[in-house]
């Protein structure tokens, strides 16, 4: 079903289309979001003439600004046919970590929304141009937005390239380092409570390591955590279950 259309010079439908997924990469030094949009371009004689040869996309969220994500190279312009036609068209934005950051502050653990504000320039037999604007919206719900995040590796960066200690010298550090992972899975789906209760297992972990017998605190239970809360829980037990796991470090 489209979620937009363009029209030609004459105000025919020159094509429709909808954003049909997302997917994301790991750059070096920033990660890349793409939007791939589906174009039905149709066939009258009053668009047969006309081309379309330049689009953009400025994306928000939250209400937002967040970019201006532009099409791949050869994927235009898109020249309409005397037969039904559907193109794709491949919208890339680069972000940075404080991008993302701000990304999921925003999406707090739920389906996250992107507005898209298209523009695009179609161009008539005669050379005239016309601009076009056109809005439209995708909503990734939770499982599609973690797998993106997966696919920028955006989740090994905020655990610092923590090593797995080896389970045969060091089970309790081990067994700490997948708690620390399942505690950041959580965060990612937006289990805050479990994000920090895990953490606790952590912890729980590591003073087995050092031969600690005092208990673990547990009035932390009655806390409404949030976002904020599980991320710097999550970054100081890495931290510490990293300098523990070192070389000589006990």
């Amino acid at each position: 079903m489209a979620d937009f259309q363009i029209n030609s010079n004459s105000g025919r439908q020159w094509t429709s289309g909808n954003v049909k997924q997302i997917s994301g990469q790991r750059g070096l030094g920033f990660y890349r979001l793409t939007f791939v949009l589906m174009l039905n371009v149709e066939t009258s004689d009053s668009v047969l003439g006309e081309r379309l040869t330049t689009m953009a996309a400025d994306i928000f969220a939250g209400g937002r600004p967040l970019g201006r994500a532009n099409p791949i190279p050869q994927q235009l312009p898109i020249m309409p046919a005397n037969y039904a036609q559907e193109r794709q068209v491949n919208f890339e934005i680069e972000l940075d970590r404080a991008r993302l950051e701000a990304i999921e502050d925003v999406r707090n653990g739920a389906d996250l929304t992107f507005n898209l504000t298209l523009s695009s320039t179609l161009i008539d037999s005669a050379g005239q141009p016309r601009q076009t604007n056109a809005q439209t919206a995708y909503t990734a719900n939770q499982s599609t937005w973690v797998a993106a995040l997966e696919q920028m590796d955006y989740r090994k960066v905020m655990l610092l390239e923590l090593p797995v200690p080896d389970a045969h010298l060091s089970p309790e550090l081990a067994a700490a380092a997948t708690s620390l992972g399942q505690a950041q899975q959580a965060m990612a789906r937006g289990d805050y409570r479990e994000a920090v209760g895990l953490c606790r297992d952590v912890l729980e972990e590591i003073m087995r390591a050092l031969k600690d017998d005092d208990n673990i605190d547990e009035v932390t239970a009655s806390f409404e955590w949030n976002r904020i809360d599980a991320a710097s829980t999550i970054s100081i037990v890495a931290a510490l279950l990293n300098e523990l796991a070192a070389p000589g470090a006990r």
